[in-house]
């Protein structure tokens, strides 16, 4: 299956909002005007997105994501900010929060209705529920270290490679447990 959704046609998704690079201690909130409006739009592209994060974890799919290499650069830089040394789930957490912000953007760009330096209430309510699913497991420290990670990876694939040393930046500094 294709890393994007369904395509829907522009007049269908008038609801978008400034993408902004990660911040420390930003929550992602979803765009609840979409929700409530869409939410039949947003659980179908949820259950392709949570498809397509399994395959890329597995190593099955990639889709030209710059998974391993943002996984590499970004997540000793976010682990560094743990009072206690980070265990191997501490790492999955984050990479499946990488990866799951990838997809979700990658769909996005995919889907027909990508403009550029925005963030369409559709897919981004996609990455909030996508998080709210895989970041179960984490706390404290941890869950504010895979919000940033899934809005890095989120925001890597709709602003391209190069923004990977802006996210890097920012997960270096202003982190406040």
């Amino acid at each position: 299956m294709a890393l994007f959704g369904k395509r829907r046609s522009p007049e269908a998704t008038e609801t978008y909002r400034p993408l902004l690079p990660p911040r420390h201690g930003s929550a992602l909130m979803p765009d609840l005007a979409v929700l409530s409006r869409d939410a039949a739009t947003i659980n179908a592209l949820l259950e392709v997105a949570r498809r397509n994060v399994s395959g890329s974890l597995d190593g099955s799919r990639t889709g030209g994501m710059p998974l391993d290499y943002l996984d590499e650069h970004l997540s000793p830089v976010l682990l560094a900010n743990l009072a206690t040394p980070a265990s191997s789930s501490s790492k999955g957490l984050l990479r499946s929060a990488i990866a799951a912000g990838l997809v979700v953007g990658l769909m996005e760009n995919g889907g027909g209705v990508a403009r550029p330096q925005m963030s369409e209430g559709h897919y981004w309510n996609v990455l909030v529920k996508l998080g709210l699913d895989l970041g179960r497991g984490a706390r404290g420290e941890m869950s504010l270290l895979f919000e940033f990670a899934l809005h890095s990876g989120y925001y890597v694939a709709r602003s391209g490679e190069s923004a990977i040393p802006v996210v890097i930046d920012a997960a270096s500094v202003g982190y406040a447990p």
